[in-house]
């Protein structure tokens, strides 16, 4: 792994770190209540972005326990990766994909339950990454339901931007659900 893809890493599990560290401080009732009844509490987000961080390792994971044959990493996977990264700041919100969505949801969940398996995945996630030969980085290994075929940084760098555009909504859904005006 190369000095760059060490330093996403690292940024991402400190952010994670931090996000956790501050959530730990509300109750369950709190991280578990919608601002609406058609939006996400905290723990909804939670659980979204764990799968979704989930799902992604386990595809590479799979794929790459076939041996297949992969592209090198193009300037087309870069420029969508660059893409991927900007669509995840623009303030508009997006329907999520099917897997990731609250169909998949635990209603009441417990959140030192999803903080420690949150930590367990990002460990095992960094124990993975760190068994790869250096050509896996190089090649075109993770597919983006939207951006397509990326490399494995380009993976790290959609959790971390996937994971900034949702700490915003955590953020906001934490200012709705404290209002006095939701509260009457």
């Amino acid at each position: 792994m190369d000095a760059q893809t060490q330093a996403i890493l690292e940024k991402i599990d400190r952010e994670l770190r931090s996000l956790l560290r501050e959530m730990g401080t509300h109750s369950n009732e709190v991280l578990n209540q919608k601002p609406r009844n058609d939006a996400w509490s905290v723990n909804h987000v939670i659980q979204h972005l764990m799968r979704a961080e989930d799902l992604s390792t386990k595809y590479v994971q799979k794929k790459l326990h076939f041996n297949p044959i992969l592209k090198e990493t193009s300037f087309s996977a870069k420029w969508r990766t660059s893409m991927m990264n900007i669509f995840l700041k623009l303030p508009f919100k997006f329907k999520a994909p099917k897997l990731v969505s609250e169909e998949y949801f635990e209603e009441n969940a417990d959140f030192d339950q999803l903080a420690a398996t949150w930590r367990e995945n990002r460990a095992d996630l960094r124990a993975f990454l760190e068994t790869l030969p250096d050509n896996i980085w190089k090649k075109e290994v993770y597919k983006h339901p939207i951006a397509g075929r990326l490399p494995l940084s380009g993976m790290l760098q959609f959790y971390d931007a996937h994971f900034n555009r949702h700490r915003k909504q955590i953020y906001k859904t934490l200012r709705l659900i404290s209002s006095p005006i939701l509260q009457q």
